[in-house]
């Protein structure tokens, strides 16, 4: 990702590091810098993705056991009806 656009402009400037001792060298040094802590970013993003995708799967589990028992308590709620219903029929019976 972004660290290996900084590497490819540090391969362009790899020769100043060996070859003098100006601020040619220093530029050289800011741009390694750069590259290593853009791969610890990359790396730190990767991981972050995976957690969000391990977040996701688990409250999509989650998501569908209550929506499971959602339709547990409304079909309870429908019996609860139908035996209220009863009570009122065998009550009227008599």
């Amino acid at each position: 990702m972004v660290a290996k656009r900084y590497k490819d402009i540090l391969e362009g400037f790899e020769h100043l590091d060996r070859d003098t001792n100006g601020p040619d060298k220093y530029v050289v040094r800011a741009i390694r810098g750069l590259v290593e802590s853009n791969e610890i970013l990359d790396e730190s993003i990767t991981q972050l993705h995976k957690i969000i995708g391990d977040f996701n799967i688990k409250s999509e589990k989650q998501t569908n056991k209550m929506i499971i028992l959602t339709k547990v308590i409304a079909g309870l709620t429908v019996l609860m009806l139908v035996g209220l219903v009863f009570q009122i029929v065998l009550s009227q019976g008599k």
